[in-house]
C-alpha cells in the first residue's frame, strides 16, 4: 500500500531555523528539498490566482485570498533562503602539500565568530590555525601529520572546546569538521606550546591592508589579541583593514589588544521592517534617507497594518536614495449588500456602518422608485476594500419632454464640467466632432444650441471639442463612451475607467487603440467580467476615437 505523504510549508518554513539540533549536512540537504517544494507551492497558488480571475473575474474573494497565501508563501521561501545562507560553508580547494581543515563552530544552531580553531599535535604544538568569521566558519591549512586534535579558544585564550579523539591527514586531504560548543565539557584553560619564558612586550605588526583573518594571525603569531573592531566606509577596501591602534611597530603589553577599522561598502544596511506598523516603517525609512514607494496591500488578518514583507529585504546594502516597495497587511474584503430600494439617507448611513464612502450619487428617470437607490456600483455582492467609495443612482420623477429651459453657455469649459451641467439639466450631448487645437486640448470650443436658446431633454445638443494633446483626448474619449447608454447599463464610470487606463499606463491615443483592438483586449485592460460587456465598451470607445482621427 502506498503511503501519502503530506508536505506542510509552514512547518518546513519553521523548521529552517532549527536546523541546528542536527548535522549541517543534514541542515542543507533539508534545506535543497524545501526550498524546490515551496517554490513550487507558491507557482501552484498563482495558477490557481490566475484561474479564478480568469472564469470569475478579480472582484471574486478568493483572489484576495490568494494574494495573502502567495505573499505568505514568498515570505518563506525568502526564510528558508536566509537559514541556507547562514549555514553554508564554502569548500576550499584541494592543497598541493599537507591538508586543509575548515568548516564551522555554532552553539545552539548559530554560528560563532571571533573564535580561534587550532590543530594540536602529538606533542602538544600547534601545527595550524583559522579564526571562524561572521557565520562561525573557519579554515587552516595544516601539514602531514599522525594524532592531530582541535581545539577552540576565545580572545583571552580559554579553551572552550577539544577533540576527544585524535585524527590523521595527509597530502592533498580535504577535512570539514562541525564543532558544536554546546556539546563541550567544562572549561579547561590550555597552556602554550612554547615552555620557554615569554617576553614581557610585543611589537605590534602592520596590519593596515590585510584581511581580518590574516590580522588575527599576525597578532597572535605576535602575543596579542584583536581589540575593539568598527567600520567605516571604503568601496575599495572591502574586507580590508584600514586603520589600526596602536600602529604598526609599537611596543606594548603582550597580550594587549589592537583595535582595528575595517573597510565596508558605501551605503546602509536595510533593517528589518516585517511586522512593523506602517506608519512606523515609513518614519524609519525616511530617516534612513530612503524612498517609500506607494505601499501595496494584501488581505491579512495577522498583519493588518503592519509590514508582511518589503524589497529590498533585510540586510541587504542600499544608499541614500533608494526606492523601498512594502507589503502591508489589510482589514480582509467586504462583500458589498444589496442597497437597491433603500432611500438615498439610509443607504448612505448602511455604507458607513460597513467603513464605506458614498461617493458621486446620480439620478435615473423612475417615477415608481422616486427618492429610492435603482442602482449602484459596484453591484451588488462585490468584494470590495474597506473605505471604498460607491456610487448611488437615485429614481427621480422623469420630466414633461416639452419643458423649456435655457441652453447654457458651455464654450471654454473643459469636456468633463461641460457634461456634468448638461446632466444635471437633464440634458446629453447627442453628437461631438473634434477639431485639432493643441492649447484648448479638452475644451469645448463651440456649441448648438448657443447659449440662452430654449432647449428641453428632446433637443439634439452639439459640441465641438478640441483635440491634440494624448492625456486629455483619452479623457474626451473616456468621458463621452461612459456617456453611451449601452455603457450606462453595465455600471461602468468615467473616472474607473481612467484610473484603469492610467494604472495601465495608457496614455496615448497609440496605446488605446491597441488596448481596444479587440474583445478580449478590453476584458483583460479594463477587468470586465464577461466578453458582453466588454464588447459593449469596446464599442462605444472605438465610436469616440473614430470621430476624433
Amino acid at each position: 500500500m502506498t503511503r501519502k505523504t503530506t508536505f506542510d510549508p509552514d512547518e518546513a518554513a519553521e523548521c529552517a531555523s532549527l536546523l541546528g539540533e542536527i548535522t549541517d549536512r543534514g541542515q542543507l540537504a533539508a534545506l535543497a528539498l524545501s526550498q524546490p517544494v515551496l517554490v513550487a507551492r507558491r507557482a501552484q497558488l498563482e495558477r490557481e490566482q490566475l484561474r479564478i480571475r480568469t472564469r470569475h473575474g478579480k472582484e471574486d474573494p478568493r483572489v484576495a485570498a490568494l494574494d495573502t497565501a502567495i505573499a505568505l508563501a514568498a515570505a518563506r521561501i525568502d526564510r528558508v533562503a536566509a537559514v541556507a545562507e547562514l549555514h553554508t560553508v564554502d569548500t576550499p580547494a584541494e592543497p598541493e602539500e599537507g591538508g586543509v581543515i575548515f568548516g564551522r563552530v555554532s552553539e545552539k544552531g548559530f554560528g560563532r565568530a571571533d573564535l580561534v580553531v587550532s590543530a594540536v599535535n602529538a606533542d602538544g604544538k600547534v601545527v595550524g590555525f583559522g579564526c571562524t568569521g561572521l557565520k562561525g566558519a573557519f579554515e587552516m591549512k595544516v601539514p602531514k601529520g599522525e594524532g592531530l586534535r582541535l581545539r577552540v579558544t576565545d580572545k583571552p585564550g580559554a579553551t572552550l572546546w577539544r577533540d576527544r579523539d585524535p585524527f590523521d591527514i595527509d597530502d592533498g586531504a580535504r577535512i570539514r569538521r562541525e564543532i558544536d560548543l554546546g556539546a563541550a565539557g567544562p572549561e579547561c584553560p590550555m597552556p602554550d606550546d612554547d615552555t620557554g619564558e615569554q617576553p614581557e612586550t610585543a611589537k605590534v605588526p602592520e596590519l593596515v591592508g590585510r584581511g581580518e583573518a590574516e590580522a588575527q594571525r599576525l597578532l597572535l603569531a605576535a602575543g596579542l589579541v584583536r581589540g575593539k573592531r568598527s567600520e567605516e566606509e571604503d568601496p575599495d577596501n572591502v574586507g580590508r583593514i584600514v586603520k589600526q591602534t596602536p600602529k604598526a611597530g609599537s611596543e606594548v603589553e603582550r597580550g594587549s589588544g589592537v583595535d582595528i577599522v575595517v573597510g565596508v561598502e558605501s551605503g546602509l544596511t536595510m533593517p528589518d521592517l516585517t511586522g512593523v506598523p506602517l506608519d512606523e516603517a515609513l518614519a524609519k525609512i525616511k530617516d534612513l534617507g530612503l524612498q517609500a514607494a506607494d505601499p501595496a496591500f494584501a488581505p491579512s488578518a495577522d498583519f493588518e497594518g503592519r509590514v508582511i514583507q518589503h524589497t529590498p529585504v533585510a540586510g541587504t546594502k542600499v544608499k541614500s536614495g533608494d526606492t523601498v516597495t512594502l507589503l502591508v497587511g489589510s482589514k480582509p474584503k467586504l462583500t458589498l449588500p444589496d442597497l437597491r430600494g433603500l432611500k438615498q439617507a439610509e443607504a448612505e448611513k448602511r455604507l458607513k456602518e460597513l467603513g464605506l464612502k458614498a461617493g458621486e450619487v446620480g439620478f435615473v428617470d423612475d417615477a415608481e422608485r422616486e427618492g429610492l437607490v435603482v442602482r449602484h456600483t459596484p453591484l451588488p455582492g462585490a468584494s470590495v476594500d474597506p473605505g471604498s467609495t460607491v456610487a448611488l443612482f437615485i429614481g427621480r420623477k422623469p420630466e414633461a419632454p416639452g419643458d423649456a429651459r435655457k441652453m447654457p453657455n458651455l464654450v471654454g469649459e473643459p469636456l468633463d464640467a461641460a457634461l456634468k451641467v448638461l446632466a444635471e439639466m437633464k440634458l446629453k450631448a447627442s453628437e461631438t466632432t473634434f477639431v485639432k487645437d493643441p492649447e484648448k486640448a479638452g475644451q469645448v470650443i463651440k456649441q448648438s444650441p448657443a447659449a440662452g436658446k430654449a432647449v428641453t431633454v428632446d433637443s439634439k445638443i452639439a459640441l465641438t471639442v478640441a483635440s491634440g494633446k494624448d492625456e486629455r483626448d483619452i479623457r474626451s474619449v473616456v468621458l463621452l463612451a461612459a456617456q453611451d447608454p449601452a455603457v450606462e447599463k453595465l455600471g461602468l464610470k468615467s473616472d474607473d475607467l481612467l484610473r484603469t487606463l492610467k494604472a495601465k499606463n495608457v496614455n496615448s491615443l497609440d496605446r488605446l487603440t491597441a488596448a481596444t483592438a479587440s474583445d478580449a483586449q478590453v476584458r483583460e485592460v479594463f477587468g470586465v467580467d464577461t466578453a458582453a460587456k466588454a464588447k459593449r465598451l469596446r464599442a462605444a470607445l472605438r465610436a469616440v476615437m473614430a470621430g476624433m482621427a
